[in-house]
């Protein structure tokens, strides 16, 4: 119980406070350490690697990838951030691959298939971006595929741990 409200006041004070306040440093520095506390945990991974991408460090999202990669890689939340990262810094086929490994074990969320075909429909693969979103939305067909898309909320940060 004690670990678990530690990890839970890190989350509450990092967003209710750091997230505003402390410089880009201050704010690596605490989430390595809550890393390092709490490995398994998503929070400090999904921020360290949202902090990457909205500073368009592709070499930062690189070392934080190789970190986690030798830790968990099973949750799914982690996963679709580093989709995220890579599709930011264009790398598709990567993007798809960490994105694709993850779908079928996420049935409830539907951000995940919403990257997918996103990237999908870049990449021109259309039938397979129908096939993949149609599961969250039967309407969609590759004729409205783009539009329906783009009716549905944008992936902006934070995704997760927002509150």
């Amino acid at each position: 119980m004690k670990d678990t409200l530690d990890y839970e006041k890190r989350i509450a004070l990092y967003n209710s406070y750091g997230f505003k306040n402390w410089d880009a440093q201050k704010k690596e520095d605490w989430l390595q350490e809550c890393i390092k506390i709490y490995p398994h945990k998503p929070f400090g991974w999904i921020k360290l690697i949202e902090n990457s991408i909205l500073s368009n460090d592709f070499n930062k999202f690189k070392i934080i990838e190789k970190k986690f990669s030798n830790t968990n890689r099973t949750e799914y939340r982690v996963n679709v951030y580093l989709s995220l990262g890579y599709l930011n810094f264009n790398s598709l086929n990567s993007a798809l691959k960490i994105i694709k490994s993850i779908l079928y074990e996420v049935e409830h969320d539907p951000i995940p298939r919403r990257i997918a075909a996103r990237i999908l429909v870049k990449m021109g693969k259309i039938d397979e971006a129908v096939e993949i979103f149609s599961k969250f939305n039967s309407s969609v067909k590759a004729e409205n595929i783009i539009e329906i898309l783009n009716d549905e909320p944008k992936e902006t940060f934070p995704i997760y741990y927002n509150y």
